[in-house]
């Protein structure tokens, strides 16, 4: 028999319907579902849907309890921490996990598809994809050995865009590839972004910005990347170092 998945993890800066779509998608037994909250307590619909989710274990509440997670945890970050921050954390406030099932919360398994990727799971890997278009991090499981080879997702590329190239990159010089796994689902592509006319304006601004940084790490945009190692320095392809004052720059909210 297969056995349940160990964990999936996602994160939430705004669409509540989007995050209970996402909770009542897993058809499938499921260890540990943990929720990235970078709402930051400003969209009262989250915060509403994040407390009847984790009191469905105890209350009778409007929320239907999804019998096939055994656990719920959240964790409410003070300020919002972006893609490949809330990655990072999913990843290190789980290591008691042998794997990382990542999924974005507008992005969700069609019935009986989740169990494909339970079966799969049981056989060694590096990291797998799972959005059939094979492009962005929408859906991904990392294995230790990614970690290992690769590094943490670069938290610079602030709040969103270019990490994923940047972390395909670096798979790329650590003569890694993303193994496939389509996956049937429905996504609601940048959602996050589009649900909020603020967010557009402002990513004009961060988008560029992390375009720049990408350049400057890189000599060239995806696919035409120059340099072989972060910035053209004697340094591993898992160097990036933090730098706060962009991430407060860049702020979306």
């Amino acid at each position: 028999m297969t056995k349940p998945i160990e964990m999936i993890g996602t994160m939430i800066l705004n669409g509540a319907q989007d995050l209970l779509d996402h909770y009542h998608s897993i058809d499938y037994p499921v260890n540990r579902y943990f929720i990235i909250d970078n709402s930051m307590g400003k969209d009262p619909k989250v915060t509403k849907t994040l407390k009847e989710l984790q009191e469905l274990f105890s209350t009778n509440l409007p929320v239907a309890r999804n019998t096939n997670i055994k656990e719920i945890c959240v964790l409410k970050n003070r300020m919002n921490q972006g893609f490949s921050g809330s990655v990072n954390q999913i990843i290190k406030q789980n290591t008691d996990c042998p794997y990382w099932c990542i999924f974005s919360v507008d992005w969700h398994l069609k019935p009986g598809e989740l169990a494909k990727l339970a079966k799969r799971l049981e056989q060694p890997f590096t990291g797998i994809l799972c959005d059939e278009t094979q492009n962005g991090y929408s859906a991904m499981v990392f294995g230790p050995g990614l970690i290992h080879n690769v590094g943490l997702m670069d938290e610079n590329f602030f709040p969103a865009y270019y990490e994923d190239n940047d972390h395909r990159y670096r798979m790329k010089l650590a003569g890694l590839q993303w193994e496939y796994l389509p996956l049937k689902y429905s996504h609601r592509v940048s959602s996050t972004l589009k649900r909020d006319d603020r967010f557009q304006i402002k990513n004009h601004y961060t988008f560029q910005e992390n375009r720049k940084y990408y350049l400057e790490k890189w000599g060239g945009l995806p696919g035409s990347e120059q340099y072989e190692t972060p910035f053209d320095m004697d340094l591993s392809c898992d160097y990036w170092l933090y730098d706060p004052t962009r991430s407060q720059r860049q702020r979306w909210i």
